[in-house]
């Protein structure tokens, strides 16, 4: 049945506002992943002591169970760190990264309480970077208090090669 315009008595077409939606989603996807990109430059790398090329993305609002926070990654040459503002419960197997819909990589070690480190899966990771579309942070915050719920952030993968690319494949 087709529903008409009640002023011209013309027929209305829904494809218009599926064509909108469509056009809507598309452009909000493209400004998160512009809002969202991996940015490069020289950081002091805590374990060297030393400047190098790194890549990194902007901080993620979240709230930790408890308040509000922010979860960060940097890429170093050796390793994948999520740094966030809270405190990491890393004793449970579901705090990692999950890049699309390929398994869960648990974080590998917590240093300094606020850092989650992946090194021995990097070769993993990296190639899951290069090929995916969007890496989730799965967190759970505050190992000495009430448990708090797993806490997601989506980070998009859109320029991580070519910033990857321009760091380290010069």
């Amino acid at each position: 049945m087709t529903r008409l315009n009640e002023s011209n008595k013309k027929p209305v077409s829904n494809m218009n506002s599926v064509l909108c939606t469509l056009l809507l989603l598309v452009f909000t996807a493209q400004l998160n992943a512009a809002n969202n990109k991996w940015e490069t430059g020289k950081i002091k790398d805590s374990a060297t002591g030393k400047s190098a090329c790194t890549l990194f993305t902007p901080k993620i609002e979240i709230n930790d169970g408890y308040g509000d926070s922010s979860i960060q990654l940097f890429l170093y040459r050796n390793r994948l760190e999520i740094k966030t503002g809270s405190n990491i419960d890393g004793s449970r197997k579901d705090v990692g990264i999950q890049v699309d819909l390929n398994p869960l990589i648990p974080v590998e070690q917590v240093k300094l309480e606020t850092i989650g480190v992946f090194k021995n899966s990097l070769p993993v990771i990296l190639k899951q970077f290069k090929a995916g579309g969007n890496v989730q942070v799965k967190m759970r915050f505050w190992p000495s208090w009430p448990e708090t719920a797993v806490v997601p952030a989506s980070f998009s993968l859109v320029g991580f090669t070519a910033a990857y690319n321009g760091c380290w494949n010069k």
